[in-house]
Parts: structure tokens; C-alpha cells; sequence
């Protein structure tokens, strides 16, 4: 008995340094944790974004080819984000499509950002502009491009924009 009433007289508390180093490590490791799923759910936001632009940029394509009539479309930025607003632009004809609404990312022409692009869906499939954008994550820096089919050889290869989803 007296062997553990000795370990016990030699138990002494914590002192306050060895407790704020505990503290300050445990702050270290949750902030490193928080950091890094922040940034991951920042990129697979975007990547949805991407995903969800193309997915709409293809179907309007296909409205057109399909009305046989010509659409507009407009990538505008509103508070922060940006909207996708798309309505057909013949005569007597008087519809819309669903808004778009994505999240702050930024988007590039020609390497100089932007704040609004037009699009243009005619009736035989073509779409404009023709050739590259790219969207860039600010937190990132990661840069998607939404490439379509450009005019080459004489001949027209028409196609819908879609994503390269292998990063700068």
C-alpha cells in the first residue's frame, strides 16, 4: 500500500505550458485539416460549375439545331458569381430556357479576364465564339478550357464547347 501512496504523492498536474503547447498543436493540425478540405471543396465546386456550363452550352446547341431556329446566349457576372441567360432571338418566337446560376470563378478571353461573353447558337449547329475559354479558379489557380471544334481544311467541323479537364 504505501508504494501507491507514494506514486500518487509523486503525481504532479499538468502545468500551464505543457497545456498550451497541447492546445497550439491540436489548433495546428485541425487548421491544416479545415485548409485542405476548403480547398478541395473549392475545386470540385468548380469543376461542377464547369461541367454544368458545358452540359448547358451543348443543349442549347442542340434546341437550335432541333427549332431550327437561332439562340443568344449571355455568361454575365452578378454579385460575385455568374449567370447563364439564354433566349431564342427569331422572330415570333418568344422563349427561354432555364437561368444558369454558377459560382466566382474567373473567366478568360485571350488571356485577359472578363466580365460578360455572348454566345450565339444558330440553326445549323454552329456556335460562337469559336476557339478557346478558359476558366480559372481565383483560390487555385487552376485553368479549365472549353474548347469547340475550330474551321479547319476547307471544311466546317462543327461542335459543341466542352471541357479539357487536364489543368494548366
Amino acid at each position: 500500500m504505501t508504494n501507491i501512496k507514494k506514486i500518487r504523492k509523486n503525481r504532479r498536474p499538468f502545468t500551464l505550458l505543457e497545456l498550451l503547447v497541447t492546445f497550439s498543436i491540436i489548433a495546428l493540425v485541425s487548421g491544416a485539416v479545415f485548409s485542405s478540405s476548403r480547398t478541395r471543396l473549392a475545386r470540385s465546386t468548380f469543376l461542377s460549375d464547369v461541367s454544368r456550363l458545358s452540359s448547358h452550352i451543348n443543349a442549347l446547341q442542340k434546341i437550335a439545331v432541333n427549332t431550327q431556329a437561332d439562340w443568344r446566349g449571355e455568361l454575365f457576372r452578378k454579385e460575385g458569381a455568374w449567370v447563364f441567360v439564354a433566349k431564342c432571338v427569331d422572330p415570333g418566337e418568344v422563349t427561354k430556357v432555364r437561368t444558369l446560376k454558377l459560382h466566382s470563378f474567373d473567366v478568360l478571353d485571350n488571356g485577359k479576364e472578363i466580365d460578360k461573353i455572348n454566345f450565339e447558337f444558330f440553326s445549323s449547329g454552329e456556335v460562337r465564339p469559336v476557339g478557346p475559354l478558359f476558366l480559372r479558379l481565383k483560390e487555385d489557380i487552376k485553368t479549365v478550357k472549353l474548347m469547340q471544334r475550330e474551321e479547319g481544311d476547307g471544311k466546317k467541323q462543327l461542335g459543341p464547347l466542352h471541357p479539357l479537364l487536364d489543368f494548366d
